[in-house]
């Protein structure tokens, strides 16, 4: 027995068979049910979403003369069967790619006045129907306005754009969307499951991407990794027939970004050429884990440990990929196009990325003294106490100050509930202040002071660098005065 590919054995013959797209056939369904034909439909959308079989399936239906329901062909009387094999002239299914010139156009409105043999309805389905002439578009146009009560036109096209509005307003249109991959995925699991075809869930995921919205692609595909999987279809083996990297090469080589790691990243970028894996399907992938990072960043139940990022610089380095993405189609090396892309998101990274997530554990104080000292809300004699306090201890809702004796006795009542009110509102929860004595210096006044010192050095040696300056001061016999801010 000759075999049959995936994609014919389990092309739809009802419109309870179709998948994905539910309003067009609850649309389809209602006007069969009501009798409320129009004289011309226009299926359009991309590639394997159902075009064609969906036109097939209205036409069984409205000439099906068993049926039980208007809305379903009963797929074994006559006209059910003739339509699936071809054989009646009552249902004409032209290539209007292989037959787009005018001459062939007339030919097959020269039937149309001729009442169907053996049907209700003579009706024509003319695929890839943007394909036509602008001749044969025209002499369609008046046919197609005031056609014969008893034919039907049905039109599929994947470029609706490229079909003349004057043929766009005589037809009923329904635009088919691009499946979903979860669609897509139920399905391959529906069909390996009654073929006996082997499978685990990661396979199933990968096939559904690589489809990109077409289910016949989905099973194009499964087809090729069938034949090459020795009885089981794994995620490692669709990943190897159909060139792809790995989820962890992809989890790398966000890593080495997040973290700066120029080294980590040269590995990766060698493992993408080693393998021949187009760099530019690379960085889409990067970015759909970019996008799945972002979207748990709203979500404190899911474990964002290995992607420790703000969410303001993973937008940043999103930005910067997909700005790159466009220029895949003109660089003459694509490899290097993504290595620089790499490494250009690795440069625009702020080295301070990785403190605060967006959705932070809410038992975890992220807080640092002295360096936020300065977003405290207080006024300048409690600012200037504090200033020298260390912080001994943070726990859930209470800081331990460590402050010497001679301030510590200064400090009275109404100023620690000043601190602790500006504490609350900067960590946004209800704080306890405790002073104690210590000698510690970890404070904010030592910390802008040694801050101070390091910027006045810098400042000193970028002066020393100037060779203009270094004439001057030679000349006049001058000098570089070091003032300090505190």
């Amino acid at each position: 027995m000759t075999y049959q590919v995936l994609a014919r054995k389990w092309r739809p013959n009802t419109f309870d068979e179709v998948v994905g797209q539910d309003y067009v056939v609850k649309a389809l369904k209602g006007a069969l049910d009501l009798e409320k034909l129009p004289h011309a439909f226009i299926f359009s959308g991309t590639r394997g979403t159902g075009k064609t079989t969906l036109a097939r399936i209205l036409a069984k239906a409205i000439n099906c003369t068993s049926s039980k329901k208007n809305s379903e062909p009963c797929g074994k009387c006559d006209s059910c069967l003739s339509i699936k094999n071809g054989s009646t002239i009552d249902f004409q299914e032209v290539d209007a790619a292989s037959r787009r010139g005018v001459e062939e156009t007339k030919e097959l409105l020269d039937s149309v006045p001729y009442l169907p043999t053996s049907s209700q309805y003579k009706i024509y389905l003319l695929d890839e129907v943007h394909m036509l002439s602008k001749e044969s578009f025209n002499s369609l146009l008046k046919t197609l306005e005031e056609p014969p009560e008893h034919v039907i036109f049905l039109f599929a096209t994947t470029e609706i754009d490229k079909v003349p509005p004057t043929v766009l307003s005589r037809c009923v249109q329904f635009n088919l969307s691009a499946m979903k991959a979860e669609i897509i995925s139920d399905q391959l699991k529906l069909i390996f499951d009654n073929e006996k075809i082997k499978y685990d869930e990661g396979s199933l995921t990968k096939l559904s991407n690589l489809a990109r919205g077409s289910m016949r692609d989905a099973l194009t595909l499964s087809e090729k990794v069938i034949s090459f999987s020795e009885g089981k279809i794994t995620e490692k083996k669709v990943e190897e027939l159909m060139g792809l990297p790995s989820t962890e090469l992809i989890q790398s080589l966000l890593k080495s970004v997040i973290e700066r790691d120029s080294n980590m990243l040269v590995q990766n970028i060698q493992e993408v050429k080693s393998n021949f894996y187009d760099p530019e399907q690379i960085l889409i992938d990067l970015l759909s884990l970019m996008q799945e990072i972002a979207l748990s960043q709203f979500n404190d139940k899911i474990d964002q440990s290995d992607f420790f990022i703000q969410p303001q610089h993973l937008q940043l380095i999103y930005d910067l990929g997909i700005s790159n993405l466009e220029y895949f189609k003109l660089s003459p090396k694509p490899e290097s196009l993504l290595t620089m892309t790499m490494l250009k998101m690795i440069a625009f990274l702020p080295e301070s990325s990785k403190k605060k997530p967006l959705n932070s554990n809410k038992n975890k104080i992220d807080f640092n003294w002295p360096e936020d000292f300065s977003n405290l809300d207080l006024t300048k004699l409690t600012a200037q106490l504090l200033s020298h306090a260390s912080m001994i201890e943070l726990q859930d809702s209470e800081i331990h100050f460590g402050i010497n004796q001679e301030r510590l006795n200064v400090i009275t009542e109404s100023q620690t509930n000043e601190v602790e009110e500006a504490l609350s509102a900067l960590l946004k929860r209800k704080m306890k202040v405790t002073f104690k004595i210590s000698d510690l210096t970890d404070n904010p006044f030592e910390f802008e002071r040694i801050k101070s010192q390091q910027e006045s050095k810098q400042a000193e040696d970028d002066l020393k660098e100037d060779s203009s300056l270094s004439e001057m001061l030679e000349k006049f016999d001058g000098k570089i005065k070091k003032v300090s801010k505190i």
